[in-house]
């Protein structure tokens, strides 16, 4: 039995197993699982994409004037903007980001932008802010 713990299979399994983890049983998860199916429930899932579109067209809007082009809408997801910074991102951008509650990643000289439907203005306003001061950019 435990011999062939390393005999890992090179295919993927059929639909959506292919996405499972080790375990298969993880009861904990549950209750999370079934407040987050509600929580999208409740939204509507034909109303996410459209609502995460708008965010990240106010954002473009925006980043466009202070100099930091976003992905052209054609090429862009409507849950995810990516932005470029024109040239190399400054060290310690993404810690100071995050000192002013600012949660970005970092994808090589781009930035990741992923908002949730919870967003706020004020926080998209806070957003663009923190990389106006951080990147010394006009607002």
């Amino acid at each position: 039995m435990f011999e062939t713990l390393s005999d890992y299979a090179e295919a993927y399994q059929l639909g959506a197993r292919r996405f499972d983890m080790g375990q298969k049983s993880m009861p904990a998860l549950l209750p999370g699982a079934l407040v987050a199916l509600r929580q999208i429930g409740d939204w509507g899932g034909e109303n996410i994409a459209p609502q995460l579109q708008a965010i990240n067209d106010r954002l473009a809007t925006s980043l466009i004037e202070m100099g930091l082009p976003p992905v052209p809408k054609s090429q862009r997801s409507p849950h995810i903007l990516g932005v470029a910074a024109g040239g190399a991102l400054p060290e310690g951008l993404i810690p100071a980001l995050a000192e002013r509650q600012v949660y970005v990643s970092r994808r090589g000289n781009a930035l990741r932008i992923a908002p949730h439907l919870h967003v706020t203005e004020a926080d998209e306003a806070r957003l663009l802010s923190a990389l106006s001061a951080c990147l010394g950019r006009g607002a």
